[in-house]
C-alpha cells in the first residue's frame, strides 16, 4: 500500500512539473485536483498510509498551461476518481487500495509535455 501511495505522489507530482500560465478552467482543475489529494490524505490515515499531496494551487495552476485538453480530461477524471474513493478501513484496504490504483490508471493516457510517463 505504501508502495502505491508512493507511487502517486511522484506521478501526480511529475505530472505538473513544466511552467506557464494558467486560465480560469486550469484554476478549476487545479482546485479540484487539491481538493480531491487533500481529502485524499483523510481518507489513507485510517489505513496507517501517510500521504501529502504534492500540488498547490500555486504551482499546479503555473504548470498546467503545458497540458493539452485530452491531460486535463484525464486530471479531471483523475480527481473525480480521487473524490470518489472512500475511507479506508483495514476490513477492506485490499479493495481499497484497487479503488486508488484505478484511479491512478486514469492517468496513463496524460502527454509527456503535462508530465506523463
Amino acid at each position: 500500500m505504501r508502495s502505491k501511495l508512493f507511487s502517486m505522489t511522484v506521478l501526480v507530482g511529475s505530472l505538473l512539473a513544466c511552467g506557464g500560465s494558467s486560465s480560469s478552467s486550469d484554476s478549476s482543475l487545479c482546485s479540484d485536483l487539491q481538493s480531491a489529494l487533500d481529502g485524499f490524505s483523510t481518507k489513507a490515515a485510517p489505513c496507517g498510509a501517510q500521504f501529502t499531496s504534492p500540488i498547490t494551487g500555486a504551482t499546479c495552476n503555473s504548470h498546467l498551461p503545458n497540458c493539452n485538453a485530452a491531460d486535463k480530461a484525464a486530471l479531471e477524471s483523475f480527481a473525480t476518481c480521487m473524490k470518489n474513493v472512500p475511507t479506508c478501513s483495514t476490513a477492506t484496504v485490499q479493495a481499497w487500495g484497487t479503488q486508488v490504483q484505478s484511479c491512478l490508471s486514469d492517468l496513463q493516457p496524460v502527454s509527456s509535455a503535462c508530465g506523463g510517463q
